[in-house]
């Protein structure tokens, strides 16, 4: 096929498009409750609860990604959110990792997809409650306050600035001198509509760009090639984890590209790319460098994806 030609272009419009309708309403959900938690919540009230304990924190962290259908892109500005308000950090991280996978959505699809795959199933839901909890625990080990870990720091408010809201960057924050709780209804749902829409315009630009990115490696990667090239369990671990960080299918959906293959593909690289792919892709890599000062997007790419590998090599080679 030409490289520009009319067909590849449509296929790489096509794919495009795929990626923003599967991303763009967890997105949208994520910063909706971004907005709520800002203007809605009394946040000292709620974050004076959260248990200072790092393990009930990491599970409470991943219970909390059960709850709502945002996978990894929709769980961004949540956890930013979190992190802004004071959360401790065992529970933001808990909950970034354990939000694509144990969703109620994307449990319904795996249990969907998956029907004769029982073993696959209660792997990728157990280790996902596995890997959250060590990455809660990992990031406990962090011994500065958790905004710092944000870029951005917001600018100091005074007394007498008339707004309530406040900006770093396009991310409104409440100011301490005017409490948000207070405010009539008509100006709540005024700020809310005005922090969702500043906050869904900032990322949505990243993940078009991450999307865009995505459609021109997934029509021109050599797919047929590679799984040719395949063969040992081995290379088809890499092979798949490589393809879950480059398809930003999040962890709702990634489970469906994986219905081709299920008779043709070892347990383990299945396993590997469900769990990769719905934690470390384009999409979230982008987020997290935008996000995320310093090395800790870094740091935590890194743990999930050593632990993505080794719990797909031992499947591979101690459970078949």
């Amino acid at each position: 096929m030409p490289l520009l030609s009319p067909e590849t272009l449509t296929l790489v419009l096509t794919c495009f498009v795929s990626y923003l309708c599967v991303t763009l309403p967890s997105l949208l959900l994520g910063t909706l409750i971004s907005s709520l938690l800002l203007i809605w919540i009394d946040r000292e009230r709620w974050i004076g609860r959260l248990p200072q304990n790092r393990l009930l924190g990491c599970l409470l962290g991943a219970g909390l990604g059960i709850l709502f259908p945002l996978g990894g892109v929709g769980a961004a500005p949540v956890a930013r959110r979190l992190l802004r308000q004071g959360a401790p950090l065992p529970v933001v991280a808990a909950f970034w990792v354990a939000a694509p996978t144990l969703n109620w959505a994307a449990v319904a699809l795996t249990l969907t997809f998956l029907a004769g795959q029982p073993k696959l199933i209660f792997l990728r839901i157990a280790l996902t409650w596995v890997a959250a909890l060590l990455a809660g625990l990992w990031f406990s080990l962090y011994d500065q306050s958790p905004e710092t870990l944000l870029r951005g720091a917001p600018v100091n408010a005074e007394a007498d600035d008339p707004d309530p809201l406040h900006r770093s960057g396009n991310l409104r924050y409440d100011s301490d001198f005017k409490p948000l709780t207070g405010l009539p209804l008509g100006e709540k749902l005024r700020l809310s509509v005005q922090a969702l829409g500043d906050e869904f315009l900032e990322l949505a630009g990243i993940v078009i760009v991450t999307s865009a990115l995505a459609a021109l490696i997934a029509v021109f990667f050599p797919l047929a090639q590679a799984l040719t090239w395949a063969v040992t369990p081995t290379q088809q671990v890499l092979l798949m984890l490589a393809l879950g960080a480059l398809f930003p299918l999040n962890g709702i959906f990634n489970v469906s590209f994986l219905v081709p293959y299920l008779e043709t593909l070892w347990s383990g690289a299945l396993l590997g790319f469900l769990l990769l792919g719905a934690w470390v892709n384009l999409q979230t890599l982008g987020l997290g460098v935008a996000l995320l000062r310093g090395r800790a997007w870094l740091y935590g790419a890194i743990l999930l994806a050593q632990f993505s590998l080794l719990a797909a090599l031992a499947l591979n080679h101690h459970w078949g």
